[in-house]
């Protein structure tokens, strides 16, 4: 399931930004002063200059987001595979095991996994308003750097002590890598 899901502090995100997200950044904003300039130009030709002006907000607010989640799916790409949750018999807890891969284009140093414990549902709405605020959430961080292309398993234990009823849950994890 991709999604963008920071489960790390804003001042280590903006730590490891890096040059591709500045020249992203950089383009979207060239994009924004040409249509803006050109909206105030052709101020003369009303329908024409709306649209313009429109196009230069669209481009600076919008783009500037897709553009930093493009960046991040190119650049640091998690592939998981062998992905397997197991639960213990005598504890109230879950082992999470899998293999983790770097697809991206640069070496990790850390990667955090966040685990979610989800309420199992019928209806897909209600299903994707309780993984944005889920039973319980743990997060779990692989300190060993991952080269390109490199594969590293890994096994946590998710502790389950203050959910009352643990099969009902659905299980769900979030990759983020720096």
């Amino acid at each position: 399931m991709p999604l963008i899901d920071l489960a790390c502090a804003p001042k280590e995100l903006l730590h490891h930004l890096n040059i591709y997200h500045y020249g992203v950044t950089a383009f979207i904003s060239i994009i924004f002063i040409l249509f803006f300039a050109l909206a105030i130009l052709l101020r003369h030709k009303l329908i024409l200059s709306a649209i313009l002006f429109l196009l230069s907000f669209l481009s600076a607010g919008p783009s500037i987001i897709g553009g930093y989640i493009l960046t991040e799916d190119i650049i640091r790409r998690v592939e998981v595979s062998d992905f397997h949750v197991k639960r213990l018999r005598f504890v109230k807890a879950f082992v999470v095991t899998g293999t983790i891969r770097n697809d991206g284009k640069i070496n990790f140093k850390k990667i955090y996994v966040k685990v979610k414990f989800v309420k199992k549902t019928d209806s897909k709405l209600s299903e994707f308003r309780n993984f944005y605020s889920p039973t319980n959430e743990q997060i779990f961080v692989i300190n060993e750097p991952l080269a390109v292309g490199e594969s590293k398993e890994f096994k946590f234990l998710a502790d389950t002590t203050n959910i009352k009823n643990p099969n009902s849950l659905i299980i769900y994890t979030v990759y983020k890598a720096f």
